[in-house]
């Protein structure tokens, strides 16, 4: 019997929620609308800035082009960077090979003691280099 007037209680309880959960929510719209009414307001739309988008839209069209300008950049650089360290790499075997040379010769300016063999077949070896780097073929 206690068991049933529990269920009865807690049936009235969440009747009671009910109408004063719906009571409130009728409160809260009658104090909107009676807000609207007092200030008379027409909610206006959201005014658009022209000038403001369009130089939003032209500062984010100068950052792409910045970017291009700077990747177009790097490529370039890349690419001169790559140039002369050929050209040095060309110089240098070039340079090497002509020392080598005078020193077989014994055109040297400071004479130094050289182990003949390995000085010619790094002369060999450069001249292939050099004809590879110049006509590409050894």
């Amino acid at each position: 019997m206690k068991h049933l007037q529990n269920v009865a209680l807690v049936a009235q309880w969440q009747k009671f929620r009910r109408r004063e959960r719906a009571r409130r929510v009728a409160e809260a719209a009658d104090v909107a609308e009676h807000a609207a009414e007092r200030a008379n307001l027409d909610v206006p739309r959201k005014e658009v800035d022209v000038e403001r988008q369009v130089g939003r839209r032209l500062r984010h069209l100068e950052r792409v082009r910045k970017a291009a300008v700077a990747h177009k950049t790097q490529q370039e650089n890349r690419a001169l960077r790559e140039y002369w360290l050929r050209v040095q790499k060309r110089r240098n075997y070039r340079e090497e090979y002509n020392r080598i040379v005078g020193d077989l010769e014994g055109r040297s300016i400071f004479p130094q003691p050289i182990d003949r063999q390995r000085l010619i077949e790094r002369a060999a070896h450069l001249r292939g280099l050099g004809s590879q780097a110049v006509g590409g073929y050894a």
